[in-house]
């Protein structure tokens, strides 16, 4: 942190994550304050998921070739507009479909948050600290998806729908100051050929890249599977029952989410203090997110007790989301320990590709 680049990038990084969190859990509590309707719900997060899937095709191609910085600034200002934009038109209808459009864009920005952020990674950092750079950057990532429900909750009661969206456009702008003060290094590289070849080109370089290192296949599958179980099933079912089934308020939804978060974020932090020791047993990692599901589902059928069976779910996710952040951390930087730096954003964004797209079939 004395490093002045690092604490701009950290910087950055909290901030605009802290609004996107914001938007998310604003988004959340409205859709279902709206309508009432889990499938309605969980339509509004596939919007937000085939935003991602337009985009991140041609994310790595971009990302890979472009100043990371230039495309830092960008995104939030995408943000800071959309928002915006989002704003003046509820004012004049509150429509699922709008809301939906909304969600829609955001995906499409947000696909190129993390593949960007972790390409910045690599060329800012050798590779003894890019474990532990990706554990705190995804640190940072849980300390505002942790900060963001509860100050969400807080204020949503009051009905401040307005006033949440103008925060998160001041964070927005925050984080655009600090990027535009970063540096990353960036070499440009000679475009002779059409966007199509371009893209063609590459990804059959990648294609070619990804014979040879098999493995990062068996990561993308890894991934897939996470996203499919847990991802879907925490931004799906536990809301519904909690929510809908359970009757909880504003206060407490904010408060799940936010040990949710807090759970994430000990994960991540714990994986850059014990990498090594963690990277050994993956398999035992496994094996007790295994055993929470089987409790979570006992513990559901057999209690009666409404406040029993909110607790019993709040710590079981916990745990899980505990044990996850360590898997997808190491996963994270495995990848970038084991490709040429100028395949890292197309990798990670074949990655997350497969992990967006196992989150609405979910």
């Amino acid at each position: 942190m004395k490093n002045k680049n690092t604490f701009l990038l950290i910087s950055s990084q909290l901030f605009s994550i802290l609004g996107t969190t914001l938007i998310q859990f604003l988004i959340s509590l409205y859709v279902l304050d709206l309508t009432k309707s889990p499938g309605l719900f969980s339509i509004s997060l596939a919007s937000s998921m085939i935003g991602r899937l337009v985009s991140l095709p041609f994310c790595g191609v971009i990302i890979d070739r472009l100043s990371k910085k230039k495309l830092m600034i960008l995104m939030d200002c995408a943000y800071f507009l959309t928002t915006l934009t989002f704003v003046l038109v509820n004012r004049y209808t509150e429509s699922v479909i709008t809301i939906c459009l909304f969600v829609f864009l955001l995906g499409i920005i947000s696909a190129f948050e993390t593949p960007t952020s972790q390409a910045s990674l690599s060329l800012l950092y050798d590779e003894e600290h890019i474990p532990k750079m990706t554990g705190i950057t995804t640190s940072i990532g849980m300390l505002g998806n942790l900060v963001g429900p509860v100050l969400a909750g807080i204020i949503y009661q009051f009905n401040q729908l307005y006033f949440l969206l103008i925060i998160c456009s001041a964070l927005f702008l925050v984080a655009i100051f600090c990027e535009l003060q970063l540096t990353i290094p960036y070499s440009k590289v000679a475009n002779d050929t059409s966007i199509l070849t371009i893209i063609k080109n590459d990804y059959r370089e990648t294609i070619d890249y990804l014979k040879q290192k098999q493995i990062i296949l068996s990561i993308c599958l890894l991934a897939f599977l996470l996203n499919f179980i847990i991802a879907s099933f925490i931004q799906v079912i536990v809301p519904s029952i909690t929510r809908i089934n359970l009757g909880i308020t504003n206060q407490e939804f904010g408060i799940m989410n936010g040990l949710f978060a807090l759970g994430g974020l000990l994960g991540a932090l714990c994986y850059s203090l014990f990498s090594k020791k963690i990277a050994r047993h993956l398999r035992l990692l496994f094996n007790i997110i295994s055993i929470c599901f089987i409790l979570l589902g006992i513990t559901v059928s057999l209690m009666r007790s409404e406040d029993l069976i909110f607790g019993s779910i709040v710590g079981i996710i916990f745990t899980v989301l505990f044990l996850t952040a360590m898997i997808s951390v190491h996963l994270l930087s495995s990848i970038q320990l084991m490709i040429e730096k100028e395949y890292v954003g197309r990798i990670i964004s074949l990655i997350l590709i497969l992990s967006t797209l196992a989150t609405p079939l979910g």
